[in-house]
């Protein structure tokens, strides 16, 4: 993808530009029943709302989020907007060690 746009330290919500910080991210979908997909999302950078500007600029943003294009109707009706952290990997400040925290996927996000 391309880079996300910041003014101070709010996002520039909804904005992919080419004054933004270079964002890398990487989808792979893993299902969809037609109305909506489940996608696995690898990001190399960590840039804030990185996955929903993404989302958002392919034209298929998060379910529930309004902020990013998602009708009010599905937040209200959820009661929160679908993202998921299902895997996290990061090194430990210390050891230097890769660490892996995992999270069971939610069945609302069962298609």
């Amino acid at each position: 993808m391309d880079e996300v746009g910041r003014k101070g330290k709010v996002a520039m919500f909804g904005s992919v530009n080419s004054g933004g910080k270079k964002a890398i991210t990487d989808f792979l979908v893993l299902g969809s029943d037609g109305r909506r997909s489940l996608v696995e999302v690898s990001i190399t950078t960590g840039r804030t709302h990185q996955i929903r500007v993404h989302l958002s600029e392919l034209g298929h943003p998060i379910v529930g989020d309004t902020l990013y294009g998602s009708p009010v109707e599905n937040y209200n009706r959820l009661g929160r907007f679908l993202l998921h952290a299902h895997a996290l990997t990061f090194e430990h400040p210390v050891t230097r060690n890769l660490v892996r925290v995992e999270s069971p996927i939610p069945r609302e996000f069962r298609l």
